[in-house]
């Protein structure tokens, strides 16, 4: 569509699960900058889908009403999720880039039986001067039931003694200290056993006594011991970053993990592993992932943060390539 010399333009993916992904762009006619006084997102919702703000944890309804400013700083909303006790939906974005507001730019106004949500996205005059882009969410929740694996016991340090232990277990914490151990795995996030008979001896062990292993992993992390690390580690990792630390087995020396962009050939690397292992290893239940590093990311070398048309530094959130690596 058009509107005042401007051209609007985008797409729209419905996947199965419920979540709407959305890109569009506004770009000046002809070349020829314009000025842009306001543009704003509107959505309503039932009541009975909107009883409670999370945003993203809970925030109480005052007078009926609601206002915030989504972004990054400490006090800002990196979502707006409005649900009640069995639905509702959840909107975010993917940057501030191309916005230009003061204040809260976010409102929530319950009026009788529906709920009505306006985003400011364009709130003070602007010049556009070139293609200025989104990428917006909405998520229905909840997206399914939780499964068995929340109905019976569960023990998360499999390298307790076993009287400890659930009807499901995970392993792969011993990489964590250095232990030798026949469940360990390289690192706590590469989904690699260190001795792949001794892994499957393991399995087979617990399986006869009624226990079912998950691996415990963090995605899409790397560590210097993974193979990948020198060539790649520069353009996949998340930047700023955040480090954890481990003892390796042999030799006995402290190394780190980092953790990478969904967006990057990391999350073909992961992916690889984790069909590996569950190819190699059919006893085992599953993964169990931990700790999704969700932040912003500055790393234009694959294509988050940057200046904006408005010629503004931002920082791109890491949660969609997070979830399309899941």
């Amino acid at each position: 569509g058009s509107a005042s010399g401007v051209d609007f333009g985008g797409e729209v993916e419905l996947w199965f699960d419920g979540f709407l992904k959305l890109r569009f762009a506004m770009r000046p006619q002809n070349g020829e900058a314009r000025d842009v006084s306001s543009l704003r997102l509107k959505y309503a919702l039932k009541d009975e889908a909107a009883k409670y703000i999370l945003a993203p944890s809970f925030k109480p309804w005052r007078n009926e009403a609601f206002t915030g400013r989504f972004g990054t700083g400490r006090n800002d909303l990196s979502l707006l999720w409005l649900t009640g006790p069995e639905a509702g939906l959840a909107w975010w974005c993917e940057s501030r880039a191309n916005w230009s507001t003061s204040g809260d730019d976010v409102r929530v106004d319950r009026h009788g039986d529906a709920v009505e949500v306006e985003i400011d996205i364009i709130a003070k005059p602007e010049r556009l001067r070139e293609a200025a882009s989104y990428t917006m969410a909405l998520q229905a929740t909840p997206n399914k039931r939780p499964d068995r694996l929340y109905r019976v016991r569960f023990n998360a340090r499999s390298a307790k003694a076993p009287a400890n232990e659930g009807d499901w277990s995970s392993c792969g914490w011993a990489s964590h200290s250095g232990v030798s151990r026949p469940d360990n795995i390289r690192h706590w996030t590469s989904l690699v056993p260190t001795h792949p008979s001794g892994f499957s001896d393991y399995l087979k062990e617990r399986k006869a006594s009624g226990r079912d292993i998950f691996v415990y992993s963090m995605p899409l992390h790397i560590s210097p011991l993974d193979p990948p690390w020198d060539m790649f580690s520069g353009e996949w990792l998340k930047s700023p970053g955040i480090r954890w630390d481990f003892v390796d087995e042999t030799p006995r020396r402290r190394s780190h993990v980092v953790p990478c962009c969904g967006v990057t050939g990391a999350a073909d690397w992961h992916a690889a592993n984790a069909k590996k292992l569950l190819a190699t290893q059919p006893l085992l239940a599953g993964i169990y992932y931990d700790i999704s590093s969700i932040g912003d990311c500055v790393n234009v070398r694959h294509g988050h943060g940057g200046v904006d048309s408005f010629g503004r530094a931002y920082a791109t959130s890491t949660a969609l390539g997070m979830r399309e690596y899941f």
